[in-house]
Formats: structure tokens, sequence, C-alpha cells
């Protein structure tokens, strides 16, 4: 169950990053309603009536994850987590719902899902860090892609979004250069 809940940590955070307009892709967030289909994705408990006070408070905050993912340094990292944590309505306690077993919630009850969202993924980037694997938290290594991703690979080596589309394409593109060099 808990490596479940971080695994849908983990992709709830990425799509979130990946939500901010950048050069290759639109805002995929851009209102109350598609702020609502992403709740509705990605949160198994907690209050789902998103307003536009609540898209504003998630627009910061996936501001803030970008910059995370964007920089290797972890004292950054760090900063940019303590800062989150510090503004983020934290009260942890033990939660049960349905069947699930017992878990903790870093979120009271009558939080807002954005406050609900800051509390979980900020405290998952928090274990992340003491853990030394915030690192695994990336941006696509392609000129042509701000896509973030986790790296799963044992070794940390992963470089690219979609090895398919963005690696294969610098691959082709090197070769390419390789081959006009060489005559």
């Amino acid at each position: 169950m808990l490596h479940e809940n971080r695994n849908r940590l983990r992709s709830a955070t990425v799509e979130l990053i990946n939500s901010t307009p950048a050069a290759d892709r639109p805002d995929t967030m851009p209102d109350v309603a598609a702020y609502q289909d992403f709740l509705d994705r990605w949160m198994q408990s907690g209050r789902r009536d998103a307003d536009e006070a609540d898209l504003h408070r998630i627009h910061r905050f996936r501001s803030q994850l970008r910059a995370i993912a964007e920089t290797d340094d972890q004292s950054v990292r760090a900063s940019i987590v303590n800062e989150v944590l510090a503004g983020a309505m934290i009260q942890p306690s033990l939660a049960t719902h349905g069947d699930t077993p017992f878990h903790i919630h870093y979120f009271p009850s009558f939080a807002s899902p954005a406050e609900h969202l800051i509390a979980d993924i900020g405290m998952e980037l928090a274990g992340l860090i003491e853990s030394g694997e915030d690192l695994r938290l990336k941006v696509c290594a392609s000129p042509t892609c701000s896509s973030a991703f986790f790296d799963t690979t044992k070794n940390h080596s992963r470089l690219y979004c979609d090895s398919q589309a963005c690696g294969n394409r610098i691959h082709v593109a090197n070769y390419r250069r390789r081959r006009t060099e060489t005559g």
C-alpha cells in the first residue's frame, strides 16, 4: 500500500509539473474544470471542491515543483521544499477509509484540495531528499522537451522522459551529425 501511494504521489507530481505551460506545450490546467479532472484522477480521499483560489494556489505550487525538478542542487531543492512545507497546512494523523490499512494523512480533514496535495507531495519530496533519492525527479535532457519524469532506473541514468520519442530523436540527430562530419 505504501509503495502504491508513493507511486501515485510521484505520478501526480509529474503530471502537475507537466501541466505548467512551456514552449513545447500549453497549460493543461488552465481552469477549475481541468483542475477538477486532475483531482478526480489522483486524489483518493479528502475534499474535491476546487475553486479559483485553490487553482491559483496549485498554480504557484506547480511552479515550485518545476523549480525543484530543474535543479540538480540538493540544497536548492531542500530550500524550496522547506518553503513549501512552511506554507502548508500540515497536521499528520493516522487514517483509514474503506478497506485500506492505516496510513498517514499529512493534511487536516478540512483542508482544501490544494492544501491536501501540497502537504502530501511536499512530505513525499522531503522524504526523497532525506533518502538521497530526490535526483530521481528530472527534466528531460532533450533540448526540445521540458517534461518532468521520475527516473526509476537502478543507477539513476535515465535522461529522457520517453526514450522512444525524445531519446531516439537525439540519437538520430547525433548519428546524422557524425555521418555529415565524417563525409
